[in-house]
């Protein structure tokens, strides 16, 4: 059996030009050529996504400063950071306290403050797990 080579963005767009993958509608010629603008004008597209940021555990929490640290003395900064879940190293379920998790978000919070140019340059999104307290039971993983 032979592999297939990658194809061309543009080629592959061509195939499946008119495509419908997420049930949204298929894109216009104007709205194509909007996205295609915005991604050539796009200086800073990078995104991080880590999961499992348990911040009742020191050990998590070394290594997520670590990683902040390294790119806040990177030359660009991503403009995104998607923290997922879980944020607790044990499932935080109606027995859990939560005035204990509102201190772990603030020693988050504290984290991202030591970071300027992250805090400046790029924003973050916080996604639970369903093992997360709050509306988490809503969301799938």
């Amino acid at each position: 059996m032979k592999a297939r080579c990658c194809r061309r963005r543009d080629a592959l767009r061509g195939c499946l030009s008119g495509h419908d993958s997420f049930g949204s509608g298929t894109l216009t010629e104007q709205e194509t050529l909007r996205l295609a603008k915005l991604e050539r004008d796009a200086v800073n597209g990078n995104v991080v996504i880590l999961s499992d940021i348990w911040l009742d555990n020191e050990e998590a929490m070394g290594k997520l400063e670590r990683v902040l640290d390294a790119f806040e003395n990177e030359d660009f900064v991503p403009c995104l950071f998607v923290f997922m879940g879980n944020f607790c190293s044990h499932p935080c379920n109606l027995g859990f306290h939560s005035s204990n998790l509102r201190s772990q978000f603030g020693k988050l919070g504290q984290m991202n403050a030591a970071h300027p140019r992250l805090k400046e340059g790029s924003c973050f999104l916080f996604i639970p797990s369903p093992d997360d307290a709050g509306i988490s039971h809503l969301l799938h993983k």
